[in-house]
């Protein structure tokens, strides 16, 4: 049996582009995906960063407005979804953490992503720690940490030497190499759904974006990257629009 997923990725609620989000919910209708990936920082959660504010008197004020646009948010793409869903933590979701290491006596599992965004409520269930990767067939998943032009290709040759797809850095891409049993090996990157005017898109050559995969039996697969240029794209010879 042919499984069928889709990986969505770079949210950044409460800047998530709420169009991008509504074709990628007719997509995901009409596609009837068997998993559903999001890749990681579906959360902008600036305000505990060290490179935002990190007002420590403020910040449970700051972030109510990004859980309640990422629950709106979960709401609109997965509500009546019958599709085994998976939720990878990214680069920004690891800073609410951190935040708590700082300062614990601010800890409150009611405001924690995974309690908030009532992940396992939801079905989600699989959900992963920054850093860690999901599996499908052959090909994995994860959020990444590279930046710059060769993001993807460096991450493919030195960190995962194997078929991967991230998000992180908010464009579509694609690097090859192989492996040491001389099979093809093959990394992406997917666009983002969030706006492309707020910090963290506007000085890079952002897209939105996402990706389309099918896992045939024994692990081979057939990934396709799909770009979305003026909240429009093409796959399997039909328009998608909004």
């Amino acid at each position: 049996m042919i499984k069928k997923g889709i990986v969505l990725g770079d949210q950044h609620c409460p800047y998530q582009d709420k169009k991008i989000i509504k074709l990628q919910r007719r997509f995901i209708e009409a596609f009837k995906p068997d998993e559903i990936v999001l890749i990681g920082d579906f959360l902008n959660y600036a305000t505990y960063s060290k490179h935002g504010k990190r007002k420590n008197e403020n910040v449970i004020e700051c972030i109510n407005d990004e859980h309640t646009e990422g629950v709106i948010t979960l709401d609109i793409l997965f509500t009546d979804i019958k599709a085994n869903l998976i939720w990878l933590d990214g680069n920004h979701e690891v800073w609410q953490d951190e935040y708590y290491r700082e300062y614990p006596d601010f800890f409150d599992r009611q405001i924690h992503r995974y309690e908030r965004m009532q992940l396992k409520k939801r079905g989600f269930k699989t959900i992963l720690a920054y850093g860690k990767s999901y599996k499908s067939g052959k090909l994995y998943f994860t959020h990444g940490w590279r930046c710059g032009v060769n993001a993807v290709r460096d991450h493919l040759i030195r960190d995962y030497k194997a078929n991967f797809v991230m998000g992180h850095i908010h464009r579509s891409d694609i690097a090859t190499s192989s492996n040491i049993d001389s099979h093809t090996i093959q990394g992406y990157s997917i666009g983002c759904s969030s706006k492309l005017d707020f910090n963290y898109t506007r000085l890079r050559t952002s897209n939105h974006g996402f990706g389309v995969y099918y896992v045939l039996p024994g692990g081979n697969f057939t990934f396709y990257n799909i770009v979305i240029i003026n909240y429009q794209f093409v796959f399997d010879n039909q328009l998608w629009k909004i």
